[in-house]
């Protein structure tokens, strides 16, 4: 153990004194140490001691020795350790100072640093307590969920031992019952087998007494009915041979009123010229007044009467309306009554108008990673309701589908070019001036959403003999979509209605088929659950088909037309067959039989059918059934079933495989499952489900082309005055799609007057067909016989040169076999082919009469017209 000896007084001042050295060579350690010893830092221990005892020794001595001599110095030496003294004395006293003064620095940090660990220390308490209440939280929820799942378990398991112990019951109860039943019916064989017995005996002695006069009515019988078999043909015989008079007596009629041809006065050929009145247009009382305050409407529809003076006699087309003169710069001319239509915009991008022809082919000319590139700021700023930037870009195509029959407007081709843009695609532009012309310019801040959308969904089935799968599986789906919809309080009866029509084929060819075309749903649409009472009525014939055809034109054309579509809903159908249809005019060609049904009851072809849809405003959709063994017919059927399916950008089309397990199974599910949902969805305001299989973007194609008639109709899309320009007839972003659509605007009086001629045409086709007679020979010779002027086919080399044909028909741009008819041209036609010329044009007389009937297709420009004035587009292509 160390000991400590402390050293005061004149010994401690003398230890320090013998340790310091000369002040030259500066503090030494010793003297470091004397200080701290003084100043109290450093103890004294042991080891000090013993030097400090040998020290004072040796000072004794030397002081002993040197007394005397050093008396005299011992004053000085004194002296100078009083002031070394003091001297370490005020070294101590800054020493304690500074020593004091890192003692608090040192406290005071020692201070911060307890605070700060104190306050960390309190943090990570804060935490670990935060952090403990949440996992007891979350203990005891997961708990609780335990707890609940157990507690559903075992209410699950009780719920289930009830169900168990009660069918266990119920099984035990029905099986004494049969057992009882069995002994009761044990009992009641052998009472009645030997009542039977009994009975037996007695009848045997009646049956023997009866036989003689049972023999004796049967004969009797026999000869009744063998008179009233007589009796029944005879009658039958009559009643053929009365049909078939009357058939003759009919067809007779048919050929003299063919006889009697129509052909249309020189005023109906010489259809009256029309102008479109210009903006800011006024109407004068006569030729010579000066001054007038009643301003046309901007791109009036006129008929010239007269013109003198420089001023034009006009007229409101049908002579009822406004009558006066104009100023001849201040109208347009519109010999051809052209305007164009936006195609449906569904898969397409919005039309844009150019300020001048030479900026529209520009950008046409572009290729397509180049045009992106330059209208994608434009295209970001439409969407945005912002200006563009590009000042050759004046207007846009409105948002929706604006037609003329939703909102009645005006989109006249004041200039046509045949001109065409070099694109570096196979599909060229062709650019058209239009002035945009409407009464309701403005237009609604609603947004253009599906909400309230309704939905009636059409389903025309092949119901023949093979298709009796095919429609317990559309039975099966419909009656699962019924009872998922039934319980949702969301979804209501009155968003999706179908229908069922279904076709055969011929009835005179197919003894037994029992019908053409069948409307199941004659009542009206019905709801899901109300839907699968009429699926399940609805049977497959057990009779075959004299071939693989059928007439599906038949069955598209009366659901088109007859269906009890109800008012403001959306209109879809769905095709569904497993077999091609019948074209006009020809037979299946894969037939094998002698007796092939020829033609179609429809008298329509596939394209006028699609332009029918067209016209009523029907989404059609069509799925194509292949039977591996009769794949020859594939080709045909697919190229019928696509050209059905509506919509010019993006159609719904589905070519399914019979041999393929789940095939259509799948395909019909997703297809009315995903149509179900989203109609539930739109009606709600609520945006497009995702489609990934092949049976739910077949869905969603016919959806969207059904949305867009219905957003037409509901927001009543229109456009704007300000829309006049230059614009393309193909999609900028995709050339193979359609912009606008052209057409001419006939009223009921023009179409019927282009129904007579081509009536005429028709009749003059089918005299001169199989002999030497030429075409126009044979349609003067109706002329003449009519007692018309046959002059107006005089010394013309083709038909659209003569005064037959009225000049609203005359130089469109597009041809026609019809009008470019000549006598050589058709004289060097093959019998086939001039029986397909024929077939074509009565397809189109067909489609006229159709659209001529049915005055909902038909469109007042004002109210003061009649019906006769009435407007329809018709689309180039389906002009003669």
């Amino acid at each position: 153990m160390k000991r400590t000896t402390t050293i005061t007084g004149a010994s401690a001042v003398a230890i320090a004194i013998a340790c310091i050295p000369d002040a030259a060579q500066g503090q030494t350690a010793a003297e470091t140490a004397v200080m701290n010893l003084l100043s109290g830092k450093t103890p004294i221990t042991a080891e000090a001691a013993i030097i400090s005892d040998k020290s004072e020794v040796k000072v004794k001595a030397e002081q002993e020795a040197k007394v005397k001599a050093e008396q005299e110095a011992k004053a000085k030496a004194e002296q100078e350790a009083k002031a070394k003294a003091e001297q370490e004395a005020k070294a101590k006293a800054e020493q304690e100072a500074k020593a004091k003064a890192e003692q608090e620095a040192k406290a005071k940090a020692e201070q911060e640093a307890k605070a700060k660990a104190e306050q960390e220390a309190k943090a990570k308490a804060e935490q670990e307590a935060k952090a403990k209440a949440e996992q007891e939280a979350k203990a005891k929820a997961e708990q609780e969920a335990k707890a609940k799942a157990e507690q559903e378990a075992k209410a699950k398991a009780e719920q289930e031992a009830k169900a168990k112990a009660e069918q266990e019951a119920k099984a035990k109860a029905e099986q004494e019952a049969k057992a009882k039943a069995e002994q009761e019916a044990k009992a009641k064989a052998e009472q009645e087998a030997k009542a039977k017995a009994e009975q037996e005996a007695k009848a045997k002695a009646e049956q023997e007494a009866k036989a003689k006069a049972e023999q004796e009515a049967k004969a009797k019988a026999e000869q009744e009915a063998k008179a009233k078999a007589e009796q029944e043909a005879k009658a039958k015989a009559e009643q053929e041979a009365k049909a078939k008079a009357e058939q003759e007596a009919k067809d007779k009629a048919e050929q003299e009123a063919k006889i009697k041809i129509n052909v249309p006065s020189p005023a109906e050929l010489s259809m009256p010229e029309r102008i479109l009145s210009k903006p800011g247009v006024l109407l004068y009382t006569s030729a010579g007044e000066e001054k007038s305050e009643n301003y046309l409407p901007n791109y009036s529809i006129l008929e010239i009467i007269s013109r003198e003076n420089g001023r034009i006699q006009v007229q409101t087309p049908g002579g009822k309306g406004l009558k006066g003169w104009v100023k001849e710069g201040d109208c347009l001319p519109w010999k051809h009554q052209m305007v164009v239509q936006f195609a449906n915009p569904n898969g397409r991008s919005r039309t844009l108008f150019f300020a001048g022809k030479e900026e529209a082919l520009r950008y046409a000319a572009m290729n397509p990673n180049e045009r992106e590139v330059a209208l994608r700021p434009a295209y970001e700023n439409i969407e945005k309701n912002q200006p563009v930037a590009d000042k050759a870009i004046v207007a846009c195509e409105p948002e929706g589908w604006a037609t003329m029959k939703s909102n009645f407007y005006l989109m006249p081709i004041v200039e046509f070019t045949d001109e065409q843009s070099e694109t570096a695609s196979e599909f060229n532009m062709s650019a058209i001036k239009v002035s945009a012309v409407t009464e309701n310019a403005a237009r609604s801040s609603e947004p253009l959403t599906a909400k309230n959308m309704t939905l009636d969904l059409v389903f025309v089935m092949d119901l023949s003999r093979s298709m009796g799968p095919l429609k317990d599986q559309v039975l099966k789906t419909i009656r699962q979509i019924a009872e998922a919809t039934s319980g949702n309080p969301n979804f209501k009866d009155s968003m999706i209605h179908f229908g069922l029509w279904g076709y055969r084929d011929d009835m005179k060819a197919c003894p037994g088929i029992e019908y053409l075309t069948h409307d199941y749903t004659a009542e009206g649409l019905q709801p899901a659950a109300e839907f699968v009472k009429t699926l399940e009525q609805a049977k497959e014939t057990r009779i075959d088909s004299v071939d693989y055809a059928e007439d599906v034109l038949a069955g598209m054309k009366d659901a088109i037309e007859k269906t009890r579509w109800r008012e403001g809903a959306a209109r879809a159908i769905i095709l569904i067959g497993d077999a091609p249809g019948r074209e006009p005019g020809k037979t299946d060609p894969f037939s094998r039989r002698k007796d092939k049904p020829v033609g179609t009851a429809a008298e329509m072809g596939t394209n006028e059918i699609r332009g029918l849809a067209d016209e009523h405003r029907v989404t059609v959709g069509t799925a194509y059934v292949n039977v591996p063994r009769y794949k020859e017919h594939l080709p045909i059927a697919r190229q019928q079933f696509d050209a059905l399916a509506t919509g010019a950008n993006k159609r719904a089309t589905a070519i399914l495989n019979m041999g393929k397990v789940g095939d259509f199974d799948n395909f019909e599910r997703e297809v009315i499952s995903w149509l179900t949902a989203q109609t539930m969805v739109s009606s709600q305001g609520g945006g497009e489900i995702k489609a990934e299989t092949k049976g739910e973007k077949f869905a969603q194609a016919l959806f969207q082309n059904a949305r867009v008639h219905w957003i037409s109709e509901a927001h009543k899309v229109g456009v704007t005055n300000e829309m006049s320009g230059w614009v393309l007839d193909k999609d900028l972003k995709d050339p193979a799609l359609d912009s606008v659509i052209p057409c001419v605007l006939l009223n009921r009086q023009q179409l019927d007057s282009v129904r007579s001629i081509l009536q005429n045409v028709v009749d003059a086709g089918m005299s001169a067909k199989g002999n030497s007679t030429a075409f126009f020979t044979a349609l003067q010779t109706m002329v003449l016989t009519a007692g018309k002027n046959p002059d107006m086919l005089n010394d013309i080399s083709k038909l659209a040169d003569s005064r037959f044909i009225p000049t609203f028909l005359k130089d469109l741009p597009y041809r026609s076999k019809v009008l470019a008819m000549t006598n050589e041209y058709w004289q060097s036609m093959q019998q086939d082919e001039q029986d397909e010329f024929i077939s074509n044009a009565q397809n189109k007389l067909k489609f006229y009469k159709a659209v001529y009937d049915n005055l909902d297709l038909w469109m007042k420009p004002d109210e003061s017209c009649d019906e006769s004035q009435m407007l329809t587009p018709i689309p180039l292509d389906q002009l003669p």
